[in-house]
């Protein structure tokens, strides 16, 4: 007589992976401390942040000058940031040399530029087609005008030798991205086109500004 069979008749419950195989702690081990080197580097970097972090956050805070009449207390105090300065000339920082009264035009333009970025990158917002047309062809227009000013609307024309700040590299920022992107999706295209001069002018362009150093563009 053989030794009793038993058949098993429900698998068992399926157990959670270990917990250095998945999650933070695998990623952890994966990236930080893969190997002796790289355990050393990480070890190595750690020390340096846990250093100069407190360095770091008593020149922003402690030691830092947040109030003062004049230069005298940043010079005297250089071990330390000069808050009482950027507090002082922020409004110069942000608008540069744009006229006070027509500031609100930058806010604006700022506004609308920062909701449809959102609005952009909202990955379940809806109409996403119309936002990317109101970004890459509508807003450069409408923020060109609202900067630079038009007669016929009402708004005064300010040279653009009094704009500045940090709303200008902004600008510069949005602009360069809302033209560069539909500039570099068309050359890419004229790149395989199968008509020979629209092929040759669009590789020259390509490689003309890829090998071309960006500072002799400008």
């Amino acid at each position: 007589m053989g030794s009793p069979a038993y058949v098993r008749e429900a698998p068992e419950p399926e157990e959670a992976p270990p917990i250095l195989s998945t999650g933070a702690l695998a990623w952890v081990r994966a990236n930080l401390f893969s190997s002796i080197g790289s355990t050393f580097v990480t070890i190595g970097c750690l020390a340096l942040v846990a250093y100069l972090l407190p360095q770091l956050a008593a020149w922003a805070t402690t030691r830092a000058v947040w109030s003062a009449t004049d230069g005298t207390a940043c010079r005297q105090h250089q071990d330390g940031a000069c808050w009482a300065f950027v507090i002082a000339k922020w409004d110069y920082l942000r608008f540069g040399s744009y006229p006070v009264a027509e500031r609100w035009r930058v806010d604006m333009a700022e506004a609308i530029g920062a909701g449809l970025i959102i609005w952009l990158l909202w990955v379940n917002a809806p109409r996403q087609v119309w936002g990317a047309f109101l970004f890459f062809v509508v807003y450069p227009i409408l923020a060109l005008i609202l900067l630079r000013g038009s007669p016929w609307l009402g708004l005064p024309v300010v040279d653009t030798q009094l704009w500045g700040g940090i709303f200008v590299s902004l600008l510069t920022a949005v602009v360069g991205i809302a033209l560069s992107l539909p500039l570099g999706v068309l050359l890419a295209l004229g790149r395989r086109s199968p008509l020979p001069a629209v092929r040759v002018a669009s590789v020259v362009f390509i490689e003309f500004v890829r090998g071309v150093p960006f500072i002799t563009i400008l």
